[in-house]
């Protein structure tokens, strides 16, 4: 056969690692570990304070190579997560992500003395806390410099289990893989508890 030759290229996100890389068609998505958001967050109408330096987020790139010798990078898709893991079943890519809440003034007791005062607090704490500092924000930039955003995860799309499990929240993104990331919070799901293990069948 042929000896493989390298085609074009095209330069992604310099700040992204740990990738997978996934075709479908004319379409590739990489998906990848980041360290900030590419665009401030108050730009798309969240007021929640951008990560601080070294806090993780996950990058969701779409490429055009229809033309091999010129990909071009369509949509770029930054999400405050931690990526998990990604499985494809019926050309639908279920990306695995983790989510932890902004930083909430909790405060420890001391003592025994001091739990009921804690408790107080904290859960005033929690009482005057918005969406915004427990769900994960999103931005999807398109090529051209189109620039939208939001909660990644609406609150309605968010289940609580019965016992406490944590803070933290796993989401799953269902992505077609044929709209090139048109809607990413269309499909998606999370669980308020943190989750680092992932079992997939074509099924469930």
């Amino acid at each position: 056969g042929a000896e493989p030759r390298r085609a074009g290229t095209v330069e992604l996100d310099e700040q992204s690692w740990q990738g997978e890389l996934l075709l479908a068609g004319d379409r590739v998505y990489v998906v990848s570990m980041g360290g900030g958001f590419a665009v401030p967050l108050a730009e798309v109408g969240l007021d929640r304070i951008s990560p601080t330096y070294g806090a993780t987020t996950t990058v969701i790139e779409v490429g055009d190579v229809s033309d091999p010798d010129a990909p071009t990078v369509t949509r770029t898709l930054t999400g405050d997560v931690a990526y998990v893991s990604v499985r494809v079943v019926d050309d639908v890519a279920r990306i695995v992500v983790n989510a932890t809440p902004s930083e909430l003034p909790f405060v420890y007791p001391a003592n025994e003395a001091g739990e009921t005062r804690a408790e107080e607090v904290n859960r005033q704490v929690v009482a005057e806390s918005t969406l915004e500092q427990w769900l994960p924000a999103y931005t999807l930039e398109v090529s051209g410099g189109e620039t939208s955003g939001g909660l990644l995860l609406p609150c309605e799309q968010v289940e609580a289990p019965t016992e406490f499990a944590g803070f933290g929240t796993t989401a799953v993104l269902s992505l077609p893989l044929s709209d090139g990331l048109s809607d990413p919070t269309a499909t998606s799901v999370g669980v308020l508890a943190p989750g680092t293990w992932v079992y997939a069948s074509t099924e469930n």
